[in-house]
């Protein structure tokens, strides 16, 4: 029994070390991120309860942070948009949100715009003060967490193995893909969720505004932070599955891939010590000088030193 246990473990061990980089990404992080998110959804279908509300955030942040189901089937760019307006809108949703919640009309008619049955539509209904009835509040969260799983469900269709093909047989093109989703995602992290609202971003510079902030009803936007921290160390650290760091590595650059991981780790760590919403603090300059930091190494070895080509980085939307 022992040898017949001995050969399986050796034959499992020995599948994991012939797979891709490209399909050990594919299942072992776009996969499982995917998988998290419509289950936190699933479970707050269920419970409608705010503290499940977390959950769904600390997974879709990391599905948003790793997204090219949009590179991989086109028909899905727009589907982030779809789910989260953060950054994405200059209407305040929740002042919307508020009028169709207190009026009399039909939720089926009044919730028709992407942005009432997005994530952050879904935070106004669990977190708000205003009074809305339960019955009508049960109803619209009916409604947008219904809108939210099938859009989920319908980035995990992108991400099977049998439509993922142009991820997986271009190993190249599928490290593009990638890297044009970190280098973005840690841009957005620096000058839009902590920049932004804490006031040392260019567009806000010596005028901080919580309000800024990602998720401030929630009080949940430094766990976004730190999901989407964690979605670049899936991706770039070493890990017991094959991911980008064993491609730098292969191609020479140990040293700088490395670099890159204790940048992260230390802004993770940073993040992790921040209190709730809290902006002003000494704390949140040392993560946007990381991020900095991050984002520069980043394009030193990715572009610079790999020669994968960056996308210009859009100014607004996520």
């Amino acid at each position: 029994m022992k040898k017949i246990l001995l050969a399986l473990i050796l034959f499992f061990s020995l599948l994991s070390a012939n797979e891709s980089i490209t399909k050990s990404i594919l299942t072992n992080v776009l996969q499982k991120q995917i998988k998290n998110a419509i289950t936190a959804v699933t479970e707050l279908q269920k419970t409608k309860k705010s503290q499940d509300f977390y959950a769904l955030v600390r997974a879709w942040k990391k599905v948003q942070a790793s997204y090219v189901a949009g590179d991989i089937d086109p028909s899905s760019i727009d589907t982030p948009r779809l789910i989260d307006m953060y950054h994405n809108s200059n209407d305040d949703l929740n002042a919307q949100m508020k009028l169709i919640m207190l009026s009399n009309d039909g939720l089926k008619i009044s919730l028709f715009k992407n942005s009432y049955k997005s994530i952050n539509a879904l935070e106004y209904l669990l977190f708000t003060k205003d009074k809305i009835s339960k019955t009508r509040k049960k109803q619209a969260l009916e409604i947008v967490l219904k809108n939210i799983k099938s859009k989920l469900e319908s980035i995990q269709k992108v991400y099977t193995l049998k439509n993922s093909k142009v991820f997986l047989d271009n190993e190249v093109g599928a490290y593009s893909m990638l890297v044009n989703q970190l280098i973005p995602s840690v841009f957005k992290l620096k000058d839009w969720r902590i920049g932004e609202p804490s006031g040392l971003a260019q567009k806000y510079l010596g005028k901080p505004n919580a309000k800024r902030a990602e998720y401030p009803l929630a009080k949940a936007s430094f766990m976004a932070i730190d999901a989407v921290i964690d979605a670049n160390l899936a991706l770039v650290a070493k890990q017991k599955y094959k991911n980008l760091y064993q491609y730098a590595v292969k191609k020479g650059y140990k040293k700088e891939i490395n670099q890159i991981v204790m940048q992260l780790k230390i802004a993770s760590k940073i993040s992790k010590n921040i209190d709730t919403e809290d902006f002003g603090t000494k704390k949140v300059k040392k993560l946007f000088k990381a991020l900095s930091n991050l984002q520069q190494e980043y394009q030193g070895l990715f572009v610079l030193s790999l020669n994968i080509p960056l996308r210009i980085i859009e100014a607004d939307g996520d």
